[in-house]
């Protein structure tokens, strides 16, 4: 949780100078980028890290330990060249983000692609060997790196998207090389493994990414919307609102990066019962801390936002507070998540994730259009409380199931 606390402290500090350097207009352009970059974490995480996370030291065939991590390896390497492959036509595609009409190389997205994707990785390497010290470590040598090396270029006046983008990639590789480079005697590539690791990974990480593609269809897809409709400046007025709401998220993300494994070992010792209980506990207190954080905002955040960015990106009280309620109830939705993993049964996150995309699509195309940022915190909501509906309705399904 500390790692992911590093992580947040340094991507307020990267947006902030970002945002003081930059003009909005290329604050919403790396926003943008961003987000693309961060959806492709997430897919890289269904069908990589979660089966990781699962079978890293047991799995119901017996199979773990250094030739499963060796075969994750190999097949990570795999899914980051196809998933920046499918960056790079993305972004030559869409209509202005196109290279030749920006200011960022389509080789420095690209590249900070691979790095963010690759360091993701290393994580869960910690974290499904539930290595909280070694997962904090490489956390805060990413972003006291991040930090000093963004500081230096905007002290300096070279603190351009293009520049921010090759120092998040140097930032980012070295430390995960290194922290890979630890586990070496943990790693082990056999070639008759790979296939029937790679297998046992994509068996059960096929419905997680059919979620996960489902979900970059659906809310992933907002900040999309808003420069299809409204130009870069208003995505950036929304990047750096969702970027101060995001406070809340080392907490959120810390606790879900262990709740999943943590709670395989609790119901494996301590049965089914035991395990959902920890997760309702754990619903509970996300439940009541997502109003109370709302209200934090309303009163506070905009004071923030004004200090931190500018005045530019201020005056927007309400949909900061709109923002931070939808961060906080994500944290309810990823307990259930986790119970579905931790049961074996990820294939309920997509059906979640459908009428999530569907209520993006209809909800999005009036409120986005019409209401800008606002509708676009609007439609995350709608579509977060309906997913959160039905994971909790499919999750008591499952506790009916395994229990009786």
């Amino acid at each position: 949780m500390l790692d992911y606390g590093a992580q947040s402290a340094a991507t307020l500090v990267l947006f902030a100078l970002v945002a003081k350097a930059n003009s909005v207009r290329d604050v919403g352009l790396y926003f943008l980028f961003l987000t693309a970059i961060f959806s492709l974490e997430t897919i890289q995480r269904s069908i990589v890290s979660v089966p990781l996370s699962i079978f890293a030291t047991k799995s119901p065939e017996g199979i773990g330990g250094q030739q499963f991590l060796g075969s994750m390896l190999v097949w990570h390497g795999l899914v980051q060249l196809a998933l920046v492959c499918v960056l790079a036509a993305w972004v030559s595609l869409f209509p202005g983000l196109a290279p030749s009409e920006t200011a960022v190389s389509i080789g420095s997205v690209l590249t900070c692609a691979s790095a963010l994707i690759f360091r993701d990785f290393a994580r869960s390497v910690y974290v499904s060997h539930l290595d909280g010290g070694g997962a904090f470590r490489l956390g805060f040598s990413v972003s006291s790196a991040t930090v000093i090396a963004v500081l230096v270029a905007y002290l300096t006046d070279r603190l351009n998207v293009e520049n921010v983008f090759w120092i998040l990639a140097v930032t980012n590789a070295l430390p995960a090389a290194v922290g890979l480079w630890t586990y070496r005697d943990r790693i082990q590539i056999t070639r008759r493994r790979l296939k029937s690791d790679i297998k046992l990974a994509v068996g059960y990480g096929k419905w997680v990414f059919a979620a996960v593609l489902t979900n970059a269809v659906g809310v992933r897809a907002i900040p999309w919307l808003l420069v299809y409709w409204h130009g870069n400046n208003e995505v950036a007025i929304f990047g750096a609102l969702a970027t101060a709401a995001g406070l809340i998220n080392p907490l959120i993300n810390g606790a879900f990066g262990y709740l999943t494994p943590a709670l395989v070992k609790i119901r494996q010792q301590r049965g089914e019962s035991r395990a959902f209980q920890v997760g309702a506990v754990a619903i509970g207190v996300a439940l009541v801390v997502a109003p109370v954080y709302a209200l934090l905002l309303w009163l506070g955040g905009d004071v923030l936002v004004r200090y931190i960015f500018s005045e530019e990106y201020s005056n927007s009280r309400f949909l900061l507070a709109l923002l931070g309620l939808e961060v906080a109830l994500k944290g309810a939705n990823l307990v259930l998540i986790a119970l579905f993993r931790a049961f074996g049964v990820p294939q309920h996150e997509l059906s979640a994730s459908v009428t999530s995309a569907a209520v993006t699509a209809l909800a999005g195309w009036i409120l986005i259009k019409h209401y800008a940022s606002v509708g676009a915190a609007w439609t995350l909501l709608l579509a977060f409380a309906a997913v959160i509906l039905i994971n909790s309705i499919r999750a008591v399904r499952v506790r009916r199931e395994q229990v009786a």
